[in-house]
């Protein structure tokens, strides 16, 4: 019973994957760099009237809530390698937004550069003026962050859950609250934000409170 068992979820694996790759082929090919592991879980919403670029290794999960990206005319989001995107995050650019490599994005997390994010085509008012938004590498943003217009999270930051970023976060640090600021340093040997989610890997080692 238990070989069954084993040849079963080895098999329901092997559908999820090449489901979630078909699915990315159908409503993300055309945005991205290359074939290479882009995957996704029922239909995201996207919306491209700008320049939007996609790198290898992107997944999306759609199971709850669909992903939405939206670019506007004129406006540019450049998304690195080997991002994950959880169910409910909505994208937005006006202006511009710029996802490193190895980046992580928790579910219901709104990335916008504007303060009234709207869908491609739409006008927004004449009073919000976008402001491009910076996101490093092997960053992690956990569940329902707000990433405000620009704002800037240095590489291998961690952005804790329900989090308001506004303005600069530096490089290799875990920042909370409303607005985020840096309250530990994540040491150099820990490897950055996203190791802590690799298989076997060590927890994070983190430095002392960072003065306010």
């Amino acid at each position: 019973m238990s070989r069954f068992l084993k040849m079963y979820h080895i098999v329901l694996r092997g559908f999820v994957y090449f489901f979630e790759r078909w699915m990315g082929a159908i409503y993300l090919g055309k945005h991205v760099s290359s074939w290479s592991g882009v995957r996704s879980s029922r239909r995201p919403i996207v919306v491209n009237a700008g320049s939007m670029t996609i790198g290898n290794g992107f997944r999306v999960l759609n199971y709850y809530a669909p992903v939405e990206i939206s670019c506007s005319k004129g406006a540019v989001i450049d998304i690195g390698t080997n991002v994950h995107v959880n169910y409910g995050v909505f994208i937005g650019a006006q202006k511009s937004v710029r996802i490193g490599n190895n980046v992580m994005i928790g579910n219901m997390s709104i990335i916008a550069d504007s303060v009234f994010p709207s869908q491609a085509g739409q006008t927004p008012p004449a009073d919000d003026e976008p402001k491009g938004i910076e996101v490093g590498d092997d960053v992690w943003l956990a569940v329902r962050v707000v990433v405000l217009p620009g704002s800037k999270i240095g590489r291998g930051s961690v952005i804790g859950a329900g989090s308001i970023v506004s303005g600069e976060i530096p490089p290799g640090v875990i920042a909370i609250g409303n607005p985020a600021r840096p309250v530990f340093r994540i040491k150099a040997s820990s490897g950055g934000a996203t190791d802590m989610f690799a298989r076997r890997a060590p927890p994070v080692d983190t430095g002392p409170v960072i003065d306010q």
